[in-house]
This record gives structure tokens, C-alpha cells and sequence, in this order.
């Protein structure tokens, strides 16, 4: 039915330039030099060190231990990861729910946090596996 999206999907049904692509998504980053903001669509973004971030990482590590500091930052990646998906679903609607997977990691090298490169991905939502 049209505008379902499917309830399986996989990398290999993507073609070459699925939206968003990497240039869709940086027309979307404005930096408002007026009141010293940087926006990706309507979200407020930090330009940040990551020497200053990684000492942030160990101070965290150093005041509450390595067990706890990582249950920290898997709930901040865990929410930088909803925060990411709301970009695309609202920024980026689309009924394809294999090009919204697959935008996950654009996003993600757009922030500086990594180049991502997908081997392979596939979901099946009726058995809520997604790899």
C-alpha cells in the first residue's frame, strides 16, 4: 500500500544518491554568526574540540569509574541518536524506512563523529531485528 512504509528492507535495495544525501543535509547546517548558534534544520548544534571532549571523557571516567561513565555515554549516543532520526523524519520525510536507516550515518559524518561506511544493513520490524 502506499504511504506504508515496509516492514523489511535491506542495504542492498538502496541505488547510488538516495536522499538525504551528504549535500542535502549540509544545506540544511546555518551557522547564525549574529548570535553565535550553529543549526542543523531546527536543531542547535556545538562546534567543539575533540581534545576538549576526550578530556571531558576522562573526567567523567575519572569521578564516577569506567562502569558508570559508560552507561553515561551510551544514553547520551542513545539520545544523539533520537535527536538524529527526528533531523531526518521531519526534515527528510519519506515513506522508504531503508533510506531513513541509511541516513542514520550521513548524519553521524556530517557531526565529525566518524566516516561511516555502511557494509551492509537490514531490518525486519514485525521481528524488531534491525543490523
Amino acid at each position: 500500500q502506499q504511504g506504508q512504509r515496509p516492514d523489511r528492507g535491506t542495504s542492498r535495495a538502496l541505488e547510488d544518491g538516495a536522499s538525504p544525501t551528504l549535500r542535502d543535509l549540509t544545506e540544511v547546517l546555518h551557522f547564525a554568526l549574529g548570535d553565535g548558534r550553529i543549526w542543523l534544520n531546527d536543531q542547535r548544534m556545538v562546534l567543539m574540540q575533540s581534545l576538549v571532549l576526550g578530556r571531558l571523557r576522562a573526567e567523567i571516567i575519572d569521578a564516577f569509574g569506567f562502569e558508570t561513565a559508560r552507561a553515561i555515554f551510551m544514553r547520551v549516543g542513545f539520545m544523539q541518536g533520537v535527536r538524529d532520526a527526528e533531523l531526518i523524519s521531519q526534515r527528510f520525510p519519506q515513506d522508504d524506512l531503508t533510506r531513513a536507516l541509511a541516513a542514520g550515518p550521513r548524519v553521524h559524518t556530517l557531526e565529525g563523529f566518524v566516516k561511516v561506511t555502511t557494509k551492509h544493513f537490514e531490518f525486519d520490524r514485525t521481528k524488531g531485528t534491525y543490523y
